[in-house]
C-alpha cells in the first residue's frame, strides 16, 4: 500500500523517510484493511505536489470507518426490528373486536370517535359551556392589550 501511495509523488523528498512510513502505517494499521486501502486510494487519486500528512490519512480512515460503523449499526437495527416483528406474530389473537372496545371505554367515560374528527370551540359552545349571555361574553378582555390579537372575532 505504501509503494502506491509513494509511487505518486516522483519527486518525494523526505527528511526522515523510515519515520514518516512508519508513521502512515501505525495509523492505517489502526484500521480494518479495506479501510486502509480505500483511504490510500482515496489519497493517491488527490496527488497533490506533497504526500499526505498524518492528519490527512487519520481524517479519511476515520471518515471512512465511521460510515461503516453507521452501515453496521444500521444493519443490526434492521435485524433487532425483524425479529421483534417475528415476535409479534407469535402473540395470540385479540379477544376483543374493536367495536367492544368502543362500547367499553364509552362505558368507563372516554368515547373513540371514528376517525379524527376534533370538537371545535365555538363562542357559542363556550357561551354554553360556562353559562355566559352575550352581554357577559362582549364584556370579556380581548389580547390585544398584551400585544397578541383580538381572539373574540368570531360573533355569537
Amino acid at each position: 500500500m505504501m509503494k502506491f501511495l509513494l509511487s505518486g509523488y516522483p519527486y518525494l523528498s523526505l527528511t526522515d523517510p523510515k519515520g514518516y512510513i512508519s508513521n502512515i502505517i501505525t495509523i492505517l494499521c489502526e484500521y480494518p484493511k479495506h479501510i486502509s486501502e480505500e483511504a490510500i486510494r482515496f489519497i493517491a487519486d488527490q496527488n497533490g505536489r506533497h504526500p499526505p500528512t498524518r492528519f490527512d490519512v487519520r481524517q479519511r480512515c476515520q471518515d471512512l470507518y465511521a460510515a461503516e460503523r453507521t452501515r453496521e449499526i444500521r444493519r443490526l437495527n434492521v435485524r433487532r426490528q425483524l425479529a421483534e416483528r417475528d415476535s409479534l406474530d407469535l402473540l395470540p389473537p385479540p379477544t376483543q373486536t374493536i367495536d367492544e372496545l368502543r362500547t367499553e371505554m364509552l362505558s368507563r367515560g372516554f368515547p373513540m370517535n371514528n376517525g379524527r374528527k376534533v370538537h371545535k370551540e365555538t363562542p357559542a359552545t363556550i357561551m354554553a359551556k360556562y353559562g355566559l349571555t352575550p352581554e357577559e361574553w362582549a364584556a370579556l378582555p380581548d389580547d390585544t392589550n398584551r400585544g397578541g390579537t383580538n381572539w373574540k372575532k368570531a360573533k355569537p
